[in-house]
């Protein structure tokens, strides 16, 4: 008489329960070889037994370990006792206001730039060759006729000294207050506190400003 065949899925799954079996043992080992110990402890209060108890909420529990009533009495923490810890927020950043230049008078808002007349020369390329305006060159008396080769001429810019950390722009007719803080990456407030503009933010044309 041959013996019963045994069923390969049963052998599998034989094998599987008596896997899942030790590991079961091995966590039971494990788990009592490093649960925590039992942090209750006695103590005696007025000749009187007491077991205390940590609680994990910060609370000490106190349990008598005998008498009639058993009772158990909760000792909530002081407020010495309860440390925060809470990360404080970080200050918010200061707010990048620009510094507004020293203040220097009128009479030093252009200086001079010696220019010798070339035979291109122009009142246009003047202009963009020294960073001015041919309104400004022309209320300092340049105009074409003085546009004479080999003939000096005293250029007026803006003075960096008018503008200290920044630099100076020459107003030109169709500037807005707007257009220019715009263009120099200002808020239209941090452009008037840069230059002191009244209220009505008022520039005029070969006026000189300060930006960035």
């Amino acid at each position: 008489m041959e013996p019963p065949e045994i069923k390969p899925y049963l052998a599998i799954a034989t094998i599987i329960l008596g896997i899942l079996m030790a590991l079961g043992v091995l966590f039971t080992v494990m788990y009592l070889q490093h649960r925590p110990p039992d942090t209750s402890y006695t103590v005696n209060i007025e000749g009187q037994e007491i077991v205390v108890k940590p609680d994990p909420a910060k609370e000490v529990v106190i349990m008598p370990s005998g008498g009639e009533n058993n009772e158990t009495v909760i000792v909530e923490p002081t407020a010495q006792q309860i440390v925060s810890t809470d990360t404080p927020a970080p200050p918010p950043p200061p707010t990048s206001t620009p510094v507004p230049p020293t203040a220097v008078s009128q009479a030093n808002m252009y200086t001079f730039v010696n220019h010798t007349v070339a035979g291109h020369d122009t009142l246009y390329s003047l202009a963009r060759q020294h960073n001015t305006t041919i309104p400004l060159m022309a209320r300092f008396g340049i105009s074409s006729t003085e546009l004479v080769v080999g003939n000096v001429l005293a250029i007026p810019v803006g003075n960096p000294a008018y503008c200290p950390g920044y630099r100076p722009y020459v107003v030109m007719r169709g500037d807005t207050p707007f257009g220019v803080s715009r263009d120099a990456g200002l808020s239209l407030e941090d452009f008037a506190h840069l230059n002191h503009l009244d209220a009505n933010y008022s520039i005029y044309e070969t006026q000189v400003v300060c930006i960035p």
